[in-house]
């Protein structure tokens, strides 16, 4: 057994990985305090989701390349935060997760049920993180369209098959992750309304 430092923050709304800032500080606080992890929380979209969404991570030695398969997996970003996720992906990389309860932390959430519990119970993560849901929508609409532009056909100033090929490929893969996106949106909102449905006939009838 051995002490670990960590420094947590959290992306609301935008996923758990780390930003030039983020890879930055962990780097240094490597360098000078090991051993060091960051912790990454979206509280919104675990709201959203009721699935608790956090990260740790920690980065790779200076001048470091790490293999294509090493680097992070594809997340669902809102397109504000899309630059900074792909540019440092390669200077850091994931660890493996697991949280559990203590029983001083199960007394303090009884403790916030007891007192919360009627707004817990009225509560919807539909209307509650509306704001967030509306974004995505907006995003994959965006992407759509983006997308759209790219189909054989209706790209002008293409006269080679070479550039025809290239943007018929960048158009798939665009509609790939739209799909991803997609489906993660529409299961996300499924829980959502599940959970308000079950709401509703448990305390109303």
């Amino acid at each position: 057994m051995f002490d670990i430092t960590a420094r947590y923050h959290s992306h609301p709304g935008y996923g758990c990985w780390m930003s030039g800032i983020d890879c930055s500080t962990q780097m240094l606080n490597q360098q000078y305090t090991e051993p060091f992890i960051a912790i990454v929380i979206d509280p919104v979209r675990t709201c959203a989701t009721g699935t608790i969404e956090i990260g740790a991570f920690r980065t790779y030695p200076p001048g470091y390349a790490p293999p294509a398969s090493a680097l992070p997996k594809y997340q669902t970003i809102p397109r504000s935060k899309v630059e900074d996720f792909g540019v440092h992906s390669s200077r850091y990389y994931p660890l493996s997760v697991k949280f559990f309860k203590t029983s001083i932390l199960s007394v303090m959430l009884d403790a916030l049920c007891n007192k919360y519990w009627s707004g817990i119970i009225y509560s919807s993560p539909l209307l509650s993180n509306k704001t967030f849901i509306i974004g995505q929508l907006l995003d994959l609409k965006v992407e759509i369209d983006s997308a759209n532009l790219l189909v054989p056909g209706r790209v002008s100033g293409l006269t080679t098959d070479s550039s025809r090929t290239q943007t018929w490929k960048t158009g798939m893969a665009k509609k790939t992750s739209i799909t991803f996106d997609s489906a993660r949106a529409a299961i996300e909102h499924a829980k959502g309304m599940a959970s308000s449905i079950m709401k509703s006939i448990l305390f109303h009838g």
